[in-house]
């Protein structure tokens, strides 16, 4: 069984990925303005499957805090968003508790 810690770092998980999806949803709408012959990184949990691998039920669980990731499962995602681990980090750890328990939160009252 799970302690309180370890499902508080599968949500701050979640949360960052959240964060970068977004991110590349915003990036996807303004370059839609612009021609660009460089392919866009992934921004759904569809193409984040396609091109990882991974079921997108599964995506989902991990963005959700309801799944934690193996390493190997990270790095494919994250490579799918055309983030580096340490770009991931850098988000994972701006995030302070209040944000996470705020997510928490957000996600159980959708369920």
């Amino acid at each position: 069984m799970k302690n309180e810690h370890d499902i508080f770092i599968q949500f701050k998980i979640g949360l960052a990925l959240r964060i970068i999806i977004s991110a590349n949803k915003e990036l996807a709408k303004n370059e839609n303005m612009k021609p660009t012959k460089r392919p866009l990184p992934d921004k759904s949990y569809g193409g984040i499957s396609s091109t990882s691998g991974i079921r997108t039920a599964t995506i989902s669980d991990i963005v959700n805090g309801k799944s934690d990731p193996k390493g190997s499962t990270l790095i494919y995602i994250l490579d799918s968003l055309g983030v580096t681990m340490t770009d991931f980090g850098k988000i994972f750890d701006s995030l302070n508790e209040k944000q996470v328990k705020e997510y928490m939160l957000e996600i159980k009252q959708k369920q």
